[in-house]
């Protein structure tokens, strides 16, 4: 995570700003708006992600884990 808003969410997840082409950007959002909750998440993740599917998926369970951490702090 090197772009200034994946920095910024290090400290606080929610933190409103993105970079379009930042793949855990993306992974951000996602679980932000709890995107993992959808009835067809795979659909969204595949058009989100496409080839990188898998990575992105795993980025999406470390921004809800921190999301967590955060909240219970």
């Amino acid at each position: 995570m090197t772009c200034p808003a994946c920095q910024a969410a290090e400290q606080l997840p929610r933190v409103d700003s993105f970079t379009s082409d930042c793949l855990s950007c993306k992974a951000r959002a996602m679980a932000v708006t709890r995107a993992d909750l959808l009835e067809d998440y795979q659909t969204a993740a595949r058009t989100i992600f496409g080839d990188k599917i898998k990575e992105g998926h795993a980025l999406v369970k470390v921004w809800l884990q921190r999301m967590k951490q955060r909240r219970t702090a």
